[in-house]
């Protein structure tokens, strides 16, 4: 047996406690730390599974706003911005409502008024975003209306669009994001007027109405309030080419005074807006045109930053704006060529808005600012816009390169040249 070395006492009963404290102190930390971290998966768990839920329930209640050939005027009092009732074909009426208890309700009605014949909790804990309604009415336009200011024979000429707003759940402590989604009901009878306010209270109405005139095959006024995670098309498409922000808009102040605009902000992962693989931007066309009303970042990245595009390498059709101050556009063309067409240095400003042009017609890719002509380039041929497959992005490339920089309001698209006139008169509408 080896003797204790001199000096060596042993380890003491006090410290032998003090140490098995520490050690007990340390596990308790430990353990709390485990349950701290189980808990916020669970609680993120929760989150994802509830926002599962909830785009599943926004699926069925789109199908039946877009299969949907009225909106019936909803009940007055503190129902109203929970509570829509659509007139589907059958005849059949379905009101859907937030009950404070339930949650979102689909109900089947025997009428316009009921009685209740079928009730389905669509999605349980459902909760309205704060000062926000759940359903707001919009216009062909994609404008606000209110549907106690307009005659309820004439609401169903009238809405066009339902945007439906929910709060999203989110993690314990954490303030729930605002989730919006616009869908488009069926085409409605243009035998039934609908004047629910002047033409001048509404912000832009008068550009709106010239560029409808026009019937550009796609449209988006992109004046959504931040959060919206669609962008309506009121061109001729339809809500085919209704597009998806990704991620949720961000506004800015428009072109009109008191309308918005959408900001891209840049950054390691631009947003952008997807306009998908919809057929109306595909295939082969006579002409072609598009136009945007721009305001670039005076700090824009040193390369080109993309408006709008379709397609990748010489397919599909561009719209870009440079650093110096110049912006070009493309369009491809049967047979694996592109017409390409650049404006001079300085045509557009950073920080002010500037309304920009691109026409083709077979013969000539023409580009316009501010409703003058600033280049053309001769090149014949057929418009191809590219196969189905191939996306149509706003605001950057599909793969988010080259994004542009600054704000984009009122942009829209065409399968046919505009003309010269046609350009002069939508820049003069915009006052």
């Amino acid at each position: 047996m080896r003797r204790r070395a001199s000096g060596d006492r042993g380890v003491s009963l006090v410290e032998l406690l003090v140490a098995v404290a520490v050690l007990g102190a340390v596990l308790v930390a430990s353990f709390d730390a485990l349950l701290a971290v189980a808990g916020a998966n669970r609680d993120q768990e929760r989150v994802v599974t509830a926002r599962q839920d909830l785009r599943m329930a926004m699926r069925l209640l789109g199908k039946d706003v877009r299969g949907a050939t009225a909106v019936l005027a909803p009940p007055s009092g503190p129902e109203a911005p929970g509570s829509l009732t659509l007139v589907l074909p059958g005849p059949a009426v379905v009101r859907w409502r937030l009950d404070g208890a339930a949650g979102l309700v689909r109900e089947t009605l025997a009428g316009a008024g009921g009685p209740v014949s079928a009730t389905r909790v669509v999605l349980a804990g459902a909760t309205l975003p704060a000062g926000t309604p759940l359903f707001t009415y919009l216009d062909a336009g994609g404008r606000q209306l209110d549907p106690g200011a307009i005659d309820p024979a004439r609401l169903a000429a009238c809405v066009q669009r339902v945007r439906v707003s929910v709060a999203l759940p989110a993690p314990a402590g954490e303030r729930p994001p605002v989730a919006s989604t616009d869908h488009s009901l069926r085409a409605r009878d243009p035998a039934v007027p609908c004047d629910p306010v002047p033409s001048s209270a509404l912000p832009g109405q008068a550009y709106a109405a010239a560029v409808a005139a026009t019937a550009p095959l796609g449209s988006w006024r992109l004046g959504e309030p931040s959060g919206v995670l669609s962008a309506a098309n009121s061109g001729s498409a339809g809500s085919v080419l209704d597009g998806i922000w990704e991620p949720a808009v961000a506004r800015s102040d428009g072109v009109f005074a008191g309308d918005g605009a959408a900001r891209f902000p840049g950054g390691p992962v631009p947003p952008y807006v997807d306009l998908g693989t919809a057929a109306p931007l595909a295939g082969t066309h006579p002409g072609w045109s598009v136009a945007a009303w721009v305001r670039p970042d005076a700090d824009h990245p040193q390369e080109q930053g993309t408006l709008v595009r379709k397609g990748v390498g010489q397919d599909g059709f561009a719209l870009t704006v440079h650093p110096e101050g110049w912006f070009a556009a493309q369009v491809g063309l049967s047979g694996g060529g592109r017409a390409v067409a650049t404006a001079p240095p300085g045509t557009v400003r950073p920080r002010q808005w500037s309304f920009l042009v691109a026409t083709y017609d077979g013969s000539h890719l023409r580009l316009y600012a501010n409703g003058v002509p600033v280049a053309s380039q001769a090149q014949a041929g057929t418009v191809d816009l590219g196969a189905v497959v191939t996306r149509t992005v706003i605001g950057a490339t599909s793969t988010r390169e080259r994004p542009f920089v600054g704000a984009v309001d009122e942009l829209a698209v065409w399968t046919r040249a505009l003309s010269a006139a046609e350009v002069t008169a939508l820049y003069r509408a915009a006052g």
